[in-house]
This record gives structure tokens, C-alpha cells and sequence, in this order.
């Protein structure tokens, strides 16, 4: 499933077995979104196993010359993300350029070579999770390394809040639970 609409709501689905370059159970870009109570499930991709969300509107200020990026806020609550597989990043989640609230979401038994459970890249708006769990994700080498990277989550150059998380029994070569990197900037806040 690609979602490119504005103000999507979608509740009560399951979406499994699919396969996709990117977002094997769903591909979401540039909209302002709201998931409630979805399992997505046994999905396979080469980047967001179980889900890809990506991009920004950027529009160009004719009055001050300048490109300005407006992020849409995405809504993902009691949800489970289980069993995706992607080849590269983002086994239950892939997230890069925009703003998502993950609330009472299970991220379990998802596998990649970065970010078995979540993969995050270049977000400067803030990604966050309240009353969730990772659990059970599995970074595994990727082709192209020789290492895996992030068994729970896998961050780079972005802010990410986590409040009331229970991150546990994930594995990778470095980062089991959180592996956190920057090339400039990055943003974690961990609360309880």
C-alpha cells in the first residue's frame, strides 16, 4: 500500500505478506496521517520491512528566496509491527524527514541489517514514543557491511524522544538496544 493523500485515517487493518522495494506492508509520504489499532505483519522489503515513512513537503518562499520544509505529523497508535524483514534498513520501521508519534505500539521480531526494529535517519523534527515496546528485533549484517547496526533501533542525525519505552532482548553487533550516531547533530531525550 502507497499512501500520497492528505489527512489519512486508516483503523481495524491488518496488512501482511506483502513485498516492496520500500514499505513491504505500507509506504506512507508526505501527508498528515493517523493509524489506529493496525497490525502489520510478515511484510519484506529492501528498506521498511513493515513500514516506510518518508519526506517532507519543501516549497520555495518567493518573498525570502528560500526553501522552507514543512513536516507532516503522523499518528501510529495500538499497533503491532511483527515479523517484517527488510534487506538493508528498517526491518518493522524505516523513518527519515518528517514528524511521527509512535503511542502504545509493540515493535516486535522484526529483522534488517540496520534497525531490525526501527531504522531513523536524517529527522530534525521530533520522532516520538510513549507507552511502547521494542522488543525481540534482530539487526543482522547486511550485504554491503560487515556488521549490523541497531537490533531495537538504529538512529542517525535525528531527535528522538522516548517516555515510558521498554526496549529489551534485541541483538546486533553493536547497539542491541539503541545504536545512536551522528554526522552533525542528533537529539535523544530518555524519560523513565
Amino acid at each position: 500500500m502507497m499512501f500520497s493523500l492528505n489527512n489519512i485515517s486508516i483503523e481495524n487493518m491488518t496488512i501482511f505478506s506483502n513485498t516492496a522495494q520500500r514499505g513491504g506492508g505500507c509506504y506512507i509520504r508526505g501527508n498528515a496521517s493517523e493509524f489506529n489499532n493496525l497490525n502489520i505483519a510478515n511484510n519484506n522489503a529492501v528498506e521498511g520491512g513493515g513500514i516506510f515513512f518518508n519526506n517532507m513537503i519543501a516549497y520555495t518562499d518567493n518573498i525570502n528566496g528560500y526553501i522552507v520544509a514543512v513536516p507532516y505529523i503522523r499518528i501510529l497508535e495500538n499497533s503491532t509491527i511483527s515479523n517484517n524483514t527488510a534487506i538493508l534498513d528498517g526491518g518493522g520501521v524505516y523513518y527519515s524527514n518528517s514528524d511521527v508519534n509512535f503511542h502504545e505500539v509493540v515493535i516486535t521480531s522484526n529483522s534488517a541489517g540496520l534497525g531490525g526494529g526501527v531504522y531513523l535517519e536524517n529527522s530534525p523534527y521530533s520522532v516520538d514514543f510513549t507507552n511502547t515496546t521494542i522488543q525481540y528485533n534482530i539487526a543482522e549484517t547486511p550485504p554491503h557491511m560487515d556488521y549490523s547496526l541497531g537490533g531495537g533501533i538504529y538512529m542517525h542525525s535525528s531527535s528522538l524522544n522516548l517516555m515510558d519505552v521498554l526496549i529489551h532482548s534485541n541483538m546486533a553487533d553493536s547497539g542491541g538496544g539503541i545504536y545512536a550516531e551522528t554526522s552533525g547533530w542528533a537529539h535523544l531525550t530518555l524519560l523513565n
